[in-house]
């Protein structure tokens, strides 16, 4: 579902290339070839998840967001400050008006994050905000002035964040894991805002403790980007032993863990997958997917991934069955934080977790283009060094 679109505010529609920036915008426009339209990307929704700012301001409830699609993993990008707290009920409300998002996060960019009436929850400003007008009983007036004091925290909050590490922008998963291609569309967000062409950003991003680094490239196409995320390096790779007897390798990364099974993995006839040692197995989940709505494989994982999060103690818990000899790869992915689990039709840090696990096992550099149900995303990873994840981003 699209909604009518929102006229952004004008410090989005300004070249406001912050330090760290870097790269070439076209002669003349203040933003590459093509990308001009970029507004008419802008949806806008209104989601009200406090009974008071419905009832008195209902104004206030509209969020503005960007609808990404990187390799089919469809993620929507909230332009408007909404309180942490918040943030996974307004990501359930906005994907039950966007069936076809898997994910929502949320953008602070230094300067929307404390403009008054900039929030989508409570106003910025109670000098200028509309709980200041006359004929409102006291009552009101006190309480939209304390939601006004908090917000105004939580934008100092902000603004210290990019005071201090430098970032050109922030993104948090509506459950705070981290997301590789949600990281992706918000540097392909920034390129255009900023008005490059081409560009090296550097992102603050839930779940990954450092700062991601993304270089951008606008493609001939209006409203297309190719990407490259420096992805964080994974904490560990080691094989788990599961309460179930399974043996499978795990690789864990600030953010989210993720589970390797390697396909075929389904015995002839059989009704639960055995992904013990020695398993003779033939049928693939993307097949299964492809064909067939419930099936062993897909629903004894669906089963597992809860157990299997909490076991490993992961913020958010990724099962990828590899298909290693065709470079296929079908991610099922769980975000406790969000109460989400969906099959994703292509998964960032995933596809990174096989590319470190590859290299790790091989003990060499490698490169792998894995295809996913949404397309195709290249890992290139070598053994304790950098990891990079290649695709595309078009906005919708």
């Amino acid at each position: 579902m699209s909604f009518p679109t929102s006229q952004p505010s004008q410090t989005f529609l300004q070249n406001t290339a912050h330090s760290t920036q870097s790269g070439t915008s076209e002669k003349g426009s203040g933003m590459p070839a093509g990308q001009s339209g970029f507004l008419s990307a802008v949806h806008s929704a209104s989601v009200c998840l406090h009974p008071d700012t419905e009832e008195l301001h209902p104004e206030l409830c509209q969020l503005r967001y960007l609808i990404a699609d990187p390799t089919g993993n469809i993620t929507i990008l909230v332009l408007d400050p909404v309180p942490v707290c918040d943030q996974p009920a307004a990501a359930a409300e906005l994907m039950k008006l966007e069936p076809s998002a898997e994910q929502v996060g949320f953008l602070t960019i230094p300067d929307n994050s404390c403009g008054p009436g900039s929030s989508g929850i409570v106003p910025a400003d109670p000098a200028s905000g509309p709980y200041t007008q006359k004929g409102m009983a006291p009552a009101d007036r006190r309480r939209g002035q304390r939601n006004d004091a908090m917000h105004r925290s939580r934008c100092d909050k902000n603004a210290e964040a990019f005071l201090k590490d430098s970032s050109d922008i922030a993104l948090r998963m509506a459950g705070g894991e981290f997301c590789g291609n949600a990281s992706m569309s918000a540097a392909a967000f920034q390129a255009w805002r900023t008005g490059l062409a081409n560009g090296q950003f550097v992102l603050r991003v839930s779940g990954a403790d450092d700062l991601v680094v993304v270089n951008i490239e606008a493609g001939e196409i209006p409203l297309t980007w190719s990407g490259e995320v420096h992805m964080p390096d994974p904490q560990k790779i080691e094989m788990v032993s599961f309460p179930g007897g399974e043996q499978l390798p795990v690789v864990t990364f600030d953010g989210i863990s993720h589970v390797i099974i390697q396909e075929p993995l389904l015995p002839k006839g059989g009704i639960q997958p055995d992904l013990t040692a020695g398993s003779d197995c033939s049928e693939t989940v993307w097949g299964c997917l492809e064909t067939i709505q419930h099936c062993s494989g897909k629903t004894w994982a669906e089963e597992h991934a809860r157990e299997w999060c909490r076991y490993l103690q992961a913020d958010a818990l990724g099962i990828l069955f590899l298909n290693a000899s065709a470079d296929r790869l079908t991610p099922l992915v769980y975000v406790p934080g969000a109460d989400t689990l969906f099959w994703e039709t292509s998964c960032g840090s995933g596809s990174a977790a096989v590319g470190a696990w590859l290299a790790s096992r091989e003990g060499k550099k490698v490169t792998v283009s894995l295809m996913q149900p949404g397309g195709a995303l290249k890992v290139t990873a070598s053994p304790g060094g950098p990891l990079l994840l290649k695709g595309t981003v078009v906005f919708i």
